[in-house]
């Protein structure tokens, strides 16, 4: 969805989230992580548009995550947010790291 936003406004990526917001009236959730790296100060809206897609099945902590979820209940995604320079998010579980470019890569 940004990377969409990101082309729909001609704004660079990732697109400031209250444009997100804007673009996809939907509010947006922010892991406190992903707060803290965006400089905002708390969780707003939640992952309704993504169910389940930021937790590994390969996580040893899946199936209390997939009924946390269920509930509507916070929980910390499987993917670790922009591990290093060029990689937005990176699943130690299953070792797939998704670029900032867009592409997927599996690591060792």
């Amino acid at each position: 969805m940004s990377r969409k936003v990101s082309r729909r406004y001609q704004v660079p990526f990732p697109p400031p989230v209250e444009l997100v917001k804007v673009a996809t009236k939907k509010t947006v959730l922010l892991t406190e992580q992903e707060a803290n790296y965006l400089g905002m100060p708390e969780i707003a809206g939640n992952y309704f548009e993504f169910l389940l897609a930021l937790i590994c099945p390969r996580d040893p902590k899946y199936l209390l995550k997939v009924a946390m979820d269920s509930q509507g209940l916070d929980y910390q995604p499987s993917y670790i947010w922009h591990p290093d320079a060029r990689t937005l998010a990176y699943c130690p579980y299953c070792r797939i790291a998704v670029l900032l470019d867009g592409k997927i890569e599996k690591r060792q």
